[in-house]
């Protein structure tokens, strides 16, 4: 195997440099970021790296139609198509059954267990358990609250933020918050003097939904 398809096509070898090399076996790698900061992209050329080193694939979507994701692949020059042919590529189609269609999908796709199970199946038809997975999930729908955490540089030195982007039945104040982890006491938030809190709702009230 060449040292290109090793470490992945210029120039996106630049990103196996970063994580010093290609994707461990049987690991989980987690794509998080703004919207429309290019998750999505990273994580199909990520797969598509894969499947140029022989290693066989698994996308698992929750957002949109595979359809959708084929088509978006080929967009940027990337053929998955002749690795579905090769028995390289499966698509676990976990989104059409929640927009009501019933056939070639897998049912209740929210019962973890039950998704665990279609997933051993697609592998043993591939024929290889040493396989890299790919989901398509927009995590933030399975959750009640979303708290983000941002390193910011400035002036040359990196500071950390809060920000509460979702509480369900809360009403959050989507600000950026700055705050330092001190020994002995924890996370030490730097909250305005005055004002910030003043139109909090109490705990426990119901005041929407974010």
């Amino acid at each position: 195997m060449n040292s290109q398809l090793e470490y992945g096509s210029s120039p996106f070898k630049g990103f196996y440099e970063l994580i010093g090399g290609s994707l461990p076996d049987s690991s989980s790698v987690l794509v998080t970021g703004d919207p429309g900061s290019g998750k999505t992209t990273l994580a199909q050329q990520i797969l598509y790296e894969e499947l140029q080193r022989s290693r066989p694939c698994i996308i698992v979507t929750y957002d949109t139609f595979p359809a959708n994701i084929l088509e978006r692949m080929g967009q940027f020059g990337w053929d998955p198509r002749k690795y579905q042919l090769l028995n390289k590529l499966s698509i676990v189609d976990c989104y059409s059954a929640t927009a009501g269609v019933t056939e070639g999908v897998v049912p209740q796709p929210f019962d973890l267990t039950n998704v665990s199970i279609y997933l051993t199946s697609v592998m043993e038809k591939m024929g290889n358990h040493q396989v890299t997975i790919i989901v398509f999930h927009k995590v933030e729908s399975l959750v009640d609250g979303v708290v983000e955490l941002r390193m910011v540089e400035e002036h040359q030195v990196l500071r950390r933020y809060l920000l509460v982007r979702k509480m369900d039945r809360r009403q959050i104040i989507p600000r950026l918050v700055r705050f330092d982890i001190i020994s002995g006491i924890g996370i030490q938030l730097h909250l305005p003097r005055f004002g910030f809190l003043r139109n909090r709702p109490s705990v426990g009230r119901s005041v929407g939904r974010t």
